[in-house]
């Protein structure tokens, strides 16, 4: 049935990709064993939201978030749903699994910043922060990436301020914690550079500096380089040069942004 409804989103049969994902949601919160095959789920609330938003039925994605989150909290959902949200929690223990609404939450971040809903997305990632502070503290990578993701929000919502304070607040973390080995710091450093290469008040000597400093980060790592090397679609580690290259191309040097530039898309080649 899932993969039914999947195929009529596909082909644009909405009304019938509708009725299936009804009969399908209802069905999984009355009967969930139904959908486990060997003790593991074989189709979530999550993938049922998936199909509702190729349908473009969002308000209905929308809800089957909210179902898949009161799986792993009971009591969660329905109209109480913003309050509860925004309130955040105070007891870890109302959560039967972390792992799955730490999971689901942020699939939902996806969801609403893929869609109209955008400005939804905001509490969800307020959620996010405060679960992983509770449950590993903040001097944690973990921790540090639920900010960064937060930070990554704030600067497609254009609030530029409130995503350099949290971009710089990662970098000084991974600095002072001996992390500059892992992915989060040159990825970080990577936004912020972009961050001062968009923004309206331009900064292209920050935009440089920062992604120079993603490069040199990258390049200091030698596995990391050999994945790069090894993977001729590997967006991420193209997209240091690339955007080094535009910061380049804004400031008028010609040869540089074309050195830049070329090196990235070799790497897609």
């Amino acid at each position: 049935l899932f993969w039914v409804s999947f195929t009529c989103a596909r082909m644009g049969r909405y009304a019938e990709a509708e009725k299936t994902l009804d009969f399908l949601s209802e069905l999984k919160q009355k009967k969930p064993a139904y959908f486990l095959e060997g003790g593991k789920e074989v189709v979530t609330f999550s993938s049922i939201a998936n199909v509702y938003q190729e349908a473009n039925l969002l308000e209905k994605a929308e809800q089957s978030y909210l179902k898949g989150l009161q799986m792993y909290r009971p009591g969660f959902g329905g109209r109480r749903y913003k309050n509860l949200l925004i309130a955040g929690l105070t007891n870890l223990s109302d959560i039967k699994s972390y792992a799955g609404y730490v999971m689901t939450l942020n699939e939902m971040a996806t969801f609403y910043e893929s869609t109209t809903m955008m400005g939804k997305a905001e509490p969800v990632y307020d959620q996010l922060v405060f679960l992983a502070a509770q449950k590993l503290g903040t001097d944690n990578l973990d921790y540090q990436a639920a900010l960064a993701n937060k930070a990554l929000y704030y600067r497609r919502m254009g609030r530029f301020a409130e995503a350099e304070r949290l971009f710089l607040d990662c970098i000084a973390w991974a600095e002072k914690n001996k992390k500059k080995k892992e992915a989060i710091y040159p990825i970080t450093l990577l936004n912020l550079g972009v961050l001062y290469n968009d923004r309206p008040n331009y900064d292209y000597d920050k935009a440089e500096s920062y992604l120079k400093k993603s490069i040199e980060a990258l390049e200091s790592d030698k596995s990391a380089v050999e994945i790069e090397k090894n993977d001729s679609k590997n967006y991420d580690y193209s997209s240091h040069y690339i955007n080094l290259g535009g910061c380049y191309l804004n400031r008028g040097n010609l040869d540089k942004a074309e050195q830049f530039v070329l090196k990235g898309l070799r790497l897609l080649e």
